[in-house]
């Protein structure tokens, strides 16, 4: 099938627009990015997900089976998971974008919970428990060591609203922390 955008993910709006380095996403073909995928052959759908910011790097959500997984694909390969989600990080840090809290929640939960709905603001969510409010998309000031905590609710694929946390390092990795207690889901 071929790639297009998915209008489940919402585009992200930059701060301030940098010129890219390189000259911006690189144009693959369909057929050129489901090479790069490992695997890609076998997937049933893949989604072209449109990031606003200057961005070197072409993501894309593909579902394999009833699986979705997210993929960050560029001139070295394919990265997917919280390796997808450093490589825009990285890439946006080296473009000396800076991304709202909301824009890293988007991208941190693309990668990390492929199959989930992430929140970036506080509002009501409907669970088989009954309504809940989502925590909104929050980044802890700068550690010692220049990391950051960011946190978001997300809806699990079996309809749970859960919360994520995540360190963002200054070194461009993203770590998974411990879940907030009443918070475990897949991670």
């Amino acid at each position: 099938s071929a790639c297009r955008r998915d209008a489940r993910v919402d585009g992200l709006t930059p701060i301030a627009r940098a010129a890219p380095r390189d000259g911006g996403a690189p144009s693959y073909t369909d057929r050129e990015l489901r090479a790069r995928v490992p695997g890609g052959e076998a997937l049933d759908e893949v989604l072209r997900v449109a990031l606003l910011a200057p961005m070197d790097v072409v993501v894309l959500r593909a579902r394999r089976g009833r699986a979705w997984e997210s993929w960050a694909v560029d001139a070295r390969g394919a990265q997917t998971g919280l390796a997808g989600a450093a490589r825009v990080l990285q890439g946006w840090s080296a473009m000396s974008y800076e991304p709202f809290t909301e824009d890293l929640a988007r991208v941190v939960g693309l990668f990390a919970l492929p199959d989930a709905q992430v929140f970036t603001a506080r509002e009501v969510v409907e669970t088989d428990g009954g309504p809940r409010w989502a925590r909104p998309a929050s980044l802890s000031r700068r550690d010692a060591s220049g990391s950051r905590v960011l946190s978001f609710s997300y809806r699990d694929p079996r309809g749970a609203l859960r919360v994520a946390s995540y360190r963002l390092e200054a070194t461009g990795a993203v770590r998974v922390l411990l879940p907030e207690p009443g918070s475990e889901g897949r991670r």
